[in-house]
């Protein structure tokens, strides 16, 4: 997703290690892909329009 927007996709992921404030994903994003931090967004599902802030 680039600053004019996007939309949510679902995406597995593996974990690598991980603490309370910091996780490192070891497979499933490629460089660019941007990641929501708190996914508990009110209406969130798959498809829907984003906006990059």
């Amino acid at each position: 997703m680039d600053d004019s927007g996007g939309e949510a996709e679902i995406q597995p992921v593996k974990k690598g290690l991980e603490n309370d404030s910091q996780v490192i994903i070891e497979q499933g994003l490629e460089e660019g892909d941007l990641i929501l931090q708190d996914p508990n967004v009110k209406d969130l599902k798959e498809g829907k329009r984003l906006k990059a802030e």
